[in-house]
Parts: C-alpha cells; structure tokens; sequence
C-alpha cells in the first residue's frame, strides 16, 4: 500500500521508515505536546496526548569534543613552535571578541543537538505545545550556602597570585602523601590529579606532593585519589539554558514552555517511574494518565571523520605513523548498520583480518566483540546519528 500511495505521488518520504501525505486525508488532527528533559549528555523526547504516548526517545550526545579541541589547539601552538610555514599566533583575530552571544563549540553543538530533534519530531508529528525542562541552580551557592553579595566575584582564591600559591595555602605547604613540611626547606611540586588536558588547572584538579614522592608516585609506587568530578555538565547547562530556550522561542513562538526540576521529581515520585531522561520527558510532557509505549528510539551522535592525518608521536627513521584508518574496511564504514540472522548491529570496530566489532546502542555486543565480515549484510550507510528502537522493561505504574 504504502509503495502504491509512493508511486502514484500520494505521499512521499520524510525519513527511513516515514510518510507524508500530499493529499487531504481530513483535517481532524488531535494535540500532542513534546516534552523536552534537556541534558549534557542524554536528551530525553517523549510526544504524548491526553490518552497516549506516541514517541518515547533517549539521545546520547558527543562527550569527546572539549578532548579533541584540546589536542588540536596542543598540536597548532607546537607548529608555531617551530621555524615552519605555519603562522605565527595573532591575538587581534579571537571570535569571542568579535561576535556577541559567542558559545564554545562543544556548547554550540550541544544546543544544536537538542533544536534539531525538535524540527524532526514537528515535521513528523501535529505538536502544539512544547514543554522543555532545563536545570537552574546555584552552583556557588551549592559549595558554599551561607554565600552573599559581592562573594559571588571573589572565589576561593581571591587574595593569592595564582592557581599554585592558592593550592599550597589549601594543603599547608605539606605534601599530601608523606606530610613532608614545604616550609621547612623540603621542595614541594604541584600534581594534577587527572591529566590537565581532561581535568584542566582548576584547585581541585591540583595536589601538593613532595619531590620525592612525585618520583615514587610515578614509579608507580603509590596512587593518589582522583579529582571530584566537579560541575562541568552543570555549568555547561547553566550556560545551554537560556540560549536553548531563546531559539526556540525564536522559531517556534508561544508553542514553547517551561518547566523546573523539582516539580518533574514531584510528578514522577507521584506515578512511580523510575528516574531516566525517558521517563522524566514524559512526566514533562504533562500526560500523566496517557498509556506508555513499550518501546523506545535510541538514538547516538556520532563522529563522522577523523581529520588528524598522523600520530603526534614520530616512529624511528623519523616516519609519521598514519592515524586515519582507510574510509571503507572490507566494504564497510565504522557505525555503518549492518544485519545478522536478522538483527541489526552496528560496526564500532574494523580489522583488516576482517573480524569487527559489532555492538547495539544497549550496548551488547555480537560475539565478545569478533564477527567475521563475510558473514555481515549493509543495513544501510553511518551518518552521525545512529538510531535503533529497543523494548522499555514493565514498571508497574
């Protein structure tokens, strides 16, 4: 049915597995609102109307952008370094300057993520109202409660000259292992916890060891505790919340609401659903009452290419090792979908010996991770989102 509505110019495709009338099938349409839990790292989507729920979706975004920004800010300023052609450093060309209401790229894509599974959803489905939850909170005032005033400028460190004299006030001029005293002649060295690349130069990231045990410590002789995760997902929504909210304003119009934390805790704890980005997108989307579907979309942004052309390390004789692997392996591209015995995986891992790595988005793998190519049917192309739907266990609500 659906080939002759196709071929006889009824109806066209707006998706892999979509439709789109082009001819009147009535206009009796019923309300469905859109409920948005606005994540870091997970976007919950759930569509629902007074009775029913219509789609259900979690979304897991890029975490390895600030990573690979770093590593390609790391490798430019070394170029610079050297007597090459590449230009020197010029510091009256910074965007942020340049261009007001300027967003770090791993926010920017973030923001874009969540804005465009909304365009898909209103494409495919009669959305009226649009309701998105996007934390807010204090994150001074969680470290600090009795926090006033002008606090808020000063921080931890006002009064010392830099991150490092900060850190040895905080630890008492002691090394934090053997409790050397720094005061008494002994030479301390500031540590970084997590490497600085992924914790960064922030205090808590940061911790005093005496020489001695700096050498021990990489000796592997000892391990020191890893840095609080801090609040970078926070801040990043602090940031994401307003920006979010004022584009979709801008293009949707009065069909965009909003919603608070506490009140989708209070809802859900009322229903007794368990606490996901899934679940918490329904309660926001308002239905409480409406039947849930038993399955879900699960969705995964990818990346499409990797653009650094050799390893950063040079191999004896002075070659450059190469560090993109070949686009096609064997016929097939890395998150390709492929088909075996009639279930669909995708391709995280290629092997010249031609045995893959082939995974769902639940995150089972085909035989410990080693699947012959011969044996593997192309699905259809990667681009950066994978999707794939997958049942949602009873929960006796």
């Amino acid at each position: 049915m659906v080939r002759r509505w196709i071929k006889t110019g009824q109806a066209h495709w707006i998706g892999r597995d979509t439709i789109q009338f082009d001819r009147p099938i009535g206009s009796e349409t019923q309300e469905l609102t859109l409920g948005i839990n606005a994540g870091y790292k997970i976007i919950g989507a759930s569509v629902t109307s007074e009775t029913q729920e219509y789609y259900a979706s979690e979304t897991n975004l890029r975490t390895d952008i600030v990573k690979n920004l770093s590593t390609k800010r790391q490798y430019r300023r070394s170029r610079r370094n050297h007597k090459t052609r590449y230009r020197q450093a010029r510091f009256d060309n910074r965007v942020k300057s340049k261009h007001k209401g300027w967003l770090a790229s791993s926010i920017e894509v973030k923001i874009d993520n969540h804005v465009q599974l909304i365009r898909k959803l209103i494409k495919k489905l009669p959305i009226t109202n649009i309701i998105v939850e996007a934390g807010q909170f204090d994150i001074q005032n969680l470290k600090n409660p009795d926090i006033t005033g002008k606090e808020y400028q000063e921080g931890n460190q006002l009064g010392f000259a830099n991150v490092r004299e900060y850190v040895l006030a905080r630890d008492h001029h002691k090394c934090q292992h053997c409790k050397a005293d720094g005061l008494k002649g002994i030479k301390l060295h500031v540590r970084h916890l997590v490497s600085r690349k992924v914790g960064g130069n922030r205090p808590d990231n940061l911790i005093i060891l005496c020489e001695n045990c700096h050498a021990a410590y990489h000796r592997g002789e000892f391990e020191l505790k890893k840095a609080p995760k801090g609040y970078a997902p926070a801040s990043a929504m602090s940031i994401m919340r307003s920006t979010l909210l004022d584009r979709l304003i801008n293009e949707f119009g009065d069909k965009v609401e909003t919603t608070f934390g506490y009140l989708v805790k209070e809802a859900r704890l009322t229903i007794d659903l368990p606490k996901t980005s899934m679940t918490d997108a329904f309660v926001i989307a308002g239905n409480l009452m409406a039947d849930r579907l038993d399955f879900q979309e699960l969705r995964k942004h990818v990346r499409c290419h990797n653009r650094q052309l050799h390893k950063a390390k040079f191999l004896k004789g002075g070659i450059r090792k190469a560090n993109q692997a070949p686009r096609e392996v064997h016929g097939f591209r890395l998150f390709d979908k492929v088909q075996v015995e009639n279930k669909n995986w995708f391709v995280f891992g290629r092997r010249t010996s031609g045995y893959f790595d082939l995974r769902s988005l639940t995150g089972e793998k085909l035989n410990k991770g080693s699947y012959s190519a011969k044996k593997i049917k192309l699905v259809h192309r990667a681009n950066s989102v994978i999707t794939q739907y997958a049942t949602i266990a009873p929960t006796g609500a």
